[in-house]
């Protein structure tokens, strides 16, 4: 009797580690990459418009944006998305300006977080995700949209204190039960070619510098005062 209990108990183990092969293999498609060797893969970010702009987020322009995440080779980027637990977060962990002067800087979160200013109209629209190959790679793509941050185009003039909390870089990631599956930096301007005091002044003294550096040349950077 002894021995047929140990047999009956034997039977079991093997078929509840049976199941859990089985149900391991069929979870394994879903699971994410645990650790990447080095850091997430760089996205691309791009400017699908077609309006001459640049690959930037423009708080006075509407525009359609695609966004290519690479995966590890033998991940199934359809079998992902299905599952639909795909993050998009747009974020950064500081704003570009004086923390003193701009206590309230916006530092970003989802995409569908993202409103308008002063609303709660959604500034984002994300299309489905799409199961792609890239360079014989398997990835996925994601094409979203934005609206005018503010009611209208020249309303941006009227919000120049605003503005600042918003301008700058931030990061844009995918992550899936917790993994981040790949980064990039985007850029949120109110204008394609807008630049902060802070930034003008480091182009200055890069210009004056490399004119320095050429004989017959000279350039001087000096102050006449302040505005407020």
């Amino acid at each position: 009797m002894e021995l047929t209990g140990r047999r009956r108990v034997s039977k079991q183990a093997l078929g509840v580690l049976l199941i859990l092969s089985i149900l391991l293999a069929l979870l394994a498609p879903w699971m994410p990459v645990d650790v990447y060797a080095d850091d997430p893969p760089v996205m691309t970010f791009k400017n699908i418009t077609e309006d001459g702009g640049a690959d930037v987020i423009s708080m006075t322009e509407r525009r359609t944006f695609e966004v290519v995440v690479p995966l590890e080779a033998g991940q199934n980027a359809q079998q992902i998305i299905d599952r639909g637990n795909l993050v998009w977060e747009l974020k950064r962990t500081e704003g570009m300006q004086d923390k003193n002067d701009f206590p309230n800087q916006y530092l970003g979160g989802t995409l569908e977080s993202w409103t308008k200013y002063n609303s709660t109209t959604s500034l984002f629209t994300l299309d489905t995700p799409e199961a792609v190959t890239v360079g014989g790679q398997p990835a996925i793509r994601l094409t979203f949209s934005n609206e005018l941050f503010f009611a209208t185009r020249t309303s941006v003039n009227s919000n120049r204190n605003n503005i600042l909390d918003y301008t700058g870089e931030y990061t844009l990631s995918c992550s899936y039960f917790g993994v981040t599956y790949g980064t990039c930096t985007v850029r949120f301007n109110p204008y394609d070619s807008f630049r902060t005091n802070a930034e003008y002044d480091a182009e200055l003294i890069e210009a004056a510098t490399a004119a320095n550096a050429r004989e017959g040349m000279y350039a001087y950077l000096g102050s006449m005062g302040t505005s407020s």
